[in-house]
């Protein structure tokens, strides 16, 4: 009986760590509709991401939630662009997006700008926010 008891013990903690190196979060919610236990896709990423003013500081990639861009003076606004896999909302400084749109444009006071995007499960049981820092150049 132990052993089964910690055979399954180690066969639950190898399923986590592969979600976790899958960059997945686990959820352990339930499914009575089929009496079915399973794990949901909880993988709150955006697809793509990418803002009018500039290049984001490092490359996007979906993992990563932190960025920078510079913009020159010029630059008054910036739009946002993003897209997450089907079932995920996505909102721009608090305004939802549709998916793979565009934000509307978010005024650039010269300095450090904060934009936040935020991805949310269609249950509401999985988020990632992103931080964009703008910083708008003066003259």
């Amino acid at each position: 009986m132990r052993v089964a008891l910690l055979r399954r013990s180690a066969a639950v903690l190898s399923a986590t760590l592969a979600l976790a190196v899958a960059g997945c979060e686990s959820d352990t919610s339930t499914s009575l509709g089929a009496g079915s236990v399973g794990v949901a896709n909880g993988n709150a990423s955006l697809s793509s991401l990418s803002v009018s003013a500039g290049a984001l500081v490092p490359a996007f990639s979906a993992t990563t939630t932190g960025y920078s861009v510079t913009a020159p003076f010029s630059f008054t606004t910036t739009t946002v662009s993003a897209s997450a896999p089907s079932g995920f909302n996505i909102t721009v400084n608090g305004v939802s997006i549709g998916n793979g749109g565009d934000s509307g444009p978010i005024t650039l006071a010269v300095g450090a700008n904060t934009v936040t995007v935020i991805v949310t499960s269609a249950n509401g049981n999985a988020t990632r926010t992103y931080t964009i820092t703008v910083v708008r150049l003066s003259f």
